[in-house]
């Protein structure tokens, strides 16, 4: 990204360590010289430039595109993926605008990058905007991005936050992706992880024609779409492969057999949350957490005494999350032990 041996950029007034706290208002100008200093730094981005912009109205937004268009492709790229961490960082900072900007960006990592930074945005004219993209976009990578952020909007159709008769538009050209053969692999296995979030009645072939497809993308793509899918015809699949060798087939398993609740995966999930990987070790707590029950209570209040000792706040924030989420499935009075003979 930077260049080596640039001093890094430091402001006095914005020290960046806690996006939670809102400062005072943030001049757009003083945001802009900000932004446009630190493409010669190294570290992170400083508050101006995170609260400054966020929440553009149009006029803004034409003073943020002059100074973009200067700004070169990696330097771009860096904002885009640190707006994204504030953004989860503080859920106040709303860069919708900036996010429809960056779309039209001339570099695929940023177009890609400005999807994700749209998540909170859940409006039909941004899925429409995902499905022309989905369809037209040059770069296969922003293609698969487009067509994964589908899967929220078909989400919202089934539980009825968005009108299913638009919601079905994304769900049949998701359907449509998935069986192009000329389309590329990332992008189709895209499209099916998308789709399971339906009722749609091409779900269960569909996820069957991938699992035996002998293609590793689409079999990986399977075992995620099978815990997105909600249904327990998976749970025998899904256990074998939560005990399989494969790093990457055990990691999907892990997650959906969480969202399967399968409360037979217990001893295997605490397994691997006790394990070295750390990638399944944090999805595995998850889905403790998912399952619930007071069993699973116990080992994860058991396991957060241990990391508690050994200092890892993520995991112990992990820990805590998945706590809390097992407490309000098994119906818990209580989130954590904080004494051993209780």
């Amino acid at each position: 990204m930077a260049a080596p041996n640039i001093p890094p950029y430091h402001d006095d007034d914005d020290d960046n360590e806690d996006l939670l706290i809102q400062p005072e208002p943030v001049d757009l100008e003083v945001a802009l010289e900000a932004l446009r200093t630190s493409q010669n730094a190294v570290g992170a981005l400083s508050k101006t430039i995170y609260y400054g912009l966020s929440g553009l109205d149009e006029a803004q937004l034409d003073k943020v595109i002059t100074l973009w268009r200067t700004l070169v492709a990696d330097y771009r790229y860096r904002v885009i993926a640190e707006l994204i961490e504030a953004n989860e960082t503080n859920v106040e900072l709303d860069y919708r605008a900036i996010g429809h900007m960056a779309l039209r960006d001339d570099e695929e990592q940023v177009r890609s990058g400005a999807i994700e930074l749209l998540w909170e945005d859940n409006s039909l004219y941004l899925m429409t905007t995902l499905m022309q993209i989905a369809i037209n976009d040059a770069s296969a990578l922003v293609r698969a991005s487009a067509v994964s952020n589908l899967g929220r909007f078909i989400l919202g159709g089934e539980l009825e936050t968005l009108p299913l008769d638009e919601t079905n538009k994304a769900q049949d050209l998701a359907v449509s992706i998935f069986y192009d053969e000329n389309e590329d692999i990332n992008v189709r296995r895209r499209a099916l992880e998308s789709l399971a979030n339906s009722s749609n009645d091409t779900v269960t072939p569909a996820i069957w024609e991938a699992y035996n497809s002998g293609i590793r993308q689409f079999q990986v793509s399977s075992i995620f779409a099978m815990g997105k899918s909600y249904d327990e015809q998976w749970n025998d699949i899904v256990m074998e492969h939560l005990k399989g060798d494969d790093d990457e087939m055990r990691y999907e398993a892990a997650r959906s057999a969480g969202e399967l609740e399968i409360h037979a995966a217990v001893p295997a999930l605490t397994e691997l949350a006790n394990g070295e990987d750390r990638e399944i070790q944090e999805v595995a707590i998850y889905s403790l957490g998912e399952i619930g029950g007071n069993e699973v209570l116990r080992i994860l209040n058991a396991l957060l005494r241990e990391v508690e000792e050994d200092g890892d706040e993520g995991l112990m924030e992990a820990l805590e999350d998945a706590i809390a989420s097992a407490s309000i499935h098994s119906g818990a009075l209580y989130l954590f032990d904080t004494d051993d003979d209780d």
